[in-house]
C-alpha cells in the first residue's frame, strides 16, 4: 500500500479534506475549487450554530489559497 497514490492526477473530481483541531481550535484543508471551501465554511458554521448553539467568528474565520501563509495558534494579533 506504501506504493499506492493517494489521489488520482487523472480524475478531475478528486477531492481531499484534511482536518487538524487543538482545543477550540481548528483548521480545514480543502483541496479542490473555492466553491468546496465556501460549501464547507457554511456547512461548518450551520452545524455549530444549530447543534453545538454556537457561533462562529467571521472575524477570525479565513478561507486562504495553499500558496498564502496560514497562521494557526497564535496569539491575538497575529494573522
Amino acid at each position: 500500500m506504501l506504493t499506492t497514490s493517494h489521489l488520482d492526477e487523472m480524475d478531475e473530481g478528486y477531492r481531499q479534506l484534511q482536518y487538524n483541531r487543538y482545543a477550540d481550535d481548528f483548521l480545514i484543508a480543502v483541496s479542490g475549487p473555492k466553491e468546496d471551501a465556501l460549501k464547507i465554511k457554511e456547512q461548518v458554521r450551520s452545524f455549530l450554530q444549530n447543534s453545538l448553539r454556537l457561533i462562529m467568528s467571521e472575524e477570525k474565520t479565513h478561507i486562504t489559497h495553499s500558496s498564502e501563509m496560514v497562521r494557526y495558534l497564535c496569539g491575538e494579533g497575529c494573522r
